[in-house]
């Protein structure tokens, strides 16, 4: 899940910005660029952190669904429903009527997940690569 990755992250640009604020040599034209590019990817990181902790939620939703004695759910909201709801929130764009099968949720929800794993090791890479230099 991307709370570990996320809290990573939050740690990066906390020590990036500590940097900036307060290391002296910090204001040189390269570390300054990479601890601002780190501060950067942590704001985009954070957009597909969002992300990605509302499909952990909606998943264990659908997970923890009551299911009766032959093992099919006993209480199930339509999948087109909740693309219509994602619709709604702009969350999601799709056409009237198209529905998205589990299959393809789970991979865009790892294709999330792992740009949001990018994105960490972007900013790792700049706040090291400041230090370093």
């Amino acid at each position: 899940q991307g709370r570990g990755l996320d809290l990573w992250s939050l740690a990066l640009v906390v020590l990036a910005l500590g940097t900036l604020l307060w290391w002296p040599n910090a204001q040189t034209t390269w570390r300054f660029g990479c601890l601002l590019t780190c501060v950067l990817a942590g704001m985009v990181h954070k957009m597909f952190a969002v992300r990605v902790a509302f499909d952990t939620v909606l998943f264990r939703r659908w997970a923890e669904v009551p299911r009766d004695a032959s093992g099919s759910n006993c209480r199930t909201t339509p999948l087109s429903a909740v693309d219509q709801a994602l619709a709604a929130c702009g969350v999601r764009k799709m056409e009237v009527g198209q529905t998205r099968d589990m299959v393809s949720r789970s991979r865009g929800a790892l294709r999330l997940l792992g740009w949001q794993t990018a994105f960490l090791l972007v900013q790792f890479s700049t706040v090291l690569a400041a230090v370093a230099n």
